[in-house]
């Protein structure tokens, strides 16, 4: 590889290094507190309200007993829960420690689960810009009106 190639290779890890994880920080954020507006609104109480989504039954698939999981919609061998149920499990544990009931740590949990997908998202089309040559303020702006879009932040 001659060496004007590897000085641009660095030159573009570099360029990418530190606003990645900024934005996952700007958009978990923003998404959670997406999760913590609309919490007791019928999108997260209710099924069927956006996109026919059986949002309430997949966050009780996720977070209930490996005996009771999947019997409520999402189906006990379906590759989501079985990707999903056990770090959702744990996270629950966890948000557990912070609120004071179980029904709430479940709900943050899944919303944490999502919320750090989106901001996956939005900082791997931030990198796929990158690496097909976009300069790095236009990769920003692009990533981040993905970030911002309707369909990201609902979902």
């Amino acid at each position: 590889m001659p060496d004007d190639d590897l000085k641009q290779a660095a030159q573009l890890h570099r360029r990418w290094r530190g606003i990645g994880p900024v934005l996952f920080a700007i958009f978990y954020s923003l998404f959670f507190a997406a999760h913590l507006k609309l919490e007791k609104t019928a999108v997260y109480l209710k099924d069927d309200v956006v996109f026919a989504a059986n949002t309430a039954a997949f966050c009780t698939d996720l977070t209930s007993e490996p005996a009771q999981a999947g019997a409520r919609g999402s189906g006990q061998g379906s590759a989501f829960l079985l990707l999903h149920h056990h770090p959702a499990r744990v996270m629950a544990v966890l948000w557990l420690l912070f609120s004071d009931s179980p029904v709430a740590a479940a709900r943050h949990a899944v919303a944490a689960m999502t919320s750090a997908a989106g901001a996956l998202t939005v900082v791997l089309l931030y990198l796929t810009l990158m690496c097909c040559g976009v300069a790095r303020l236009r990769a920003v702006l692009f990533a981040s009106v993905l970030g911002v879009s309707t369909a990201v932040g609902l979902f």
